[in-house]
């Protein structure tokens, strides 16, 4: 489905597709086995398998089953912001209402869609989307509270972030954002993003214009502390890694990566 998918990964879907065709029952068997092959080897592909395969039959206009999965709608949003890496402001609303419109009685659909936010495809685009929020946010002058946009995103995160707790557990609940992450990680990996950024544009000055101040070489306090014991900053920190190890800022990688070694991304099971 994704440009990046692999032939013979595509084949699996449209096997999986063909098989099911319009039978409801067939389908909810499969998504089951799908769940417990994901608790049992915690990969997350299976994750991706599940939406795959709903976008799939979406694709495939069969209506029998799309018109009931709940997932449904928001898989399909969810999708369009995949393949353009970028939530916008229009999906971040519609994406918002599906997630407020689970009703009391059906939080069970919080598992599912906690597995298509683990999906390392959704988790790149939410990442990503996040980067570049924070980003508009210091050309503003704005606090990371202050963007409804950005605490969805970080919702959207966690709950994808607990798919597999949710599911091990059978508590449908959506996990509380750590309101830390908000207040004090956020401003902190905002400190960091302004450091990289000024040193990008002294880079480019004459020599005579360079201010005598050397790169920071030590990171804010707590931020070491967020990536080792929160999973949606440990994901961001690895992220905006990769996006430093991109621009090829090897002051940035060398304040950075000690911290990321540090961390543990993968929970013992």
């Amino acid at each position: 489905m994704y440009e990046s998918q692999t032939c013979c990964y595509s084949n699996v879907v449209l096997k999986l597709t063909q098989m099911i065709g319009k039978n409801v029952k067939l389908y909810d068997m499969v998504l089951q086995f799908l769940r417990t092959l994901f608790l049992r080897t915690r990969n997350v592909h299976y994750c991706t398998l599940r939406a795959e395969l709903l976008m799939s039959l979406h694709d495939l206009d069969i209506s029998e089953i799309c018109s009931v999965d709940p997932c449904h709608k928001f898989t399909w949003c969810l999708d369009a912001c995949i393949r353009e890496k970028f939530v916008d402001g229009k999906r971040s609303r519609e994406l918002q209402g599906f997630l407020d419109g689970v009703k009391k009685g059906q939080e069970q659909v919080l598992g599912d869609l906690s597995m298509i936010l683990c999906d390392p495809f959704a988790c790149n685009t939410l990442v990503l989307s996040l980067i570049k929020n924070i980003q508009e946010l210091l050309s503003q002058d704005a606090l990371p509270r202050d963007s409804s946009d950005l605490m969805l995103l970080l919702r959207m995160l966690s709950l994808g972030q607990g798919a597999w707790d949710m599911i091990d557990s059978q508590v449908f609940k959506e996990p509380r954002l750590d309101l830390e992450v908000v207040t004090r990680f956020l401003p902190s990996m905002m400190s960091v993003v302004v450091d990289d950024h000024i040193h990008v544009v002294e880079q480019k000055l004459p020599s005579e214009e360079k201010s005598s101040l050397s790169y920071p070489s030590a990171l804010p306090e707590g931020y070491t502390r967020f990536l080792q014991e929160n999973r949606v900053a440990c994901e961001m920190g690895l992220y905006y890694v990769l996006h430093i190890a991109k621009l090829r800022n090897k002051n940035a990688l060398q304040r950075l990566l000690p911290s990321l070694g540090q961390s543990d991304l993968t929970p013992d099971p």
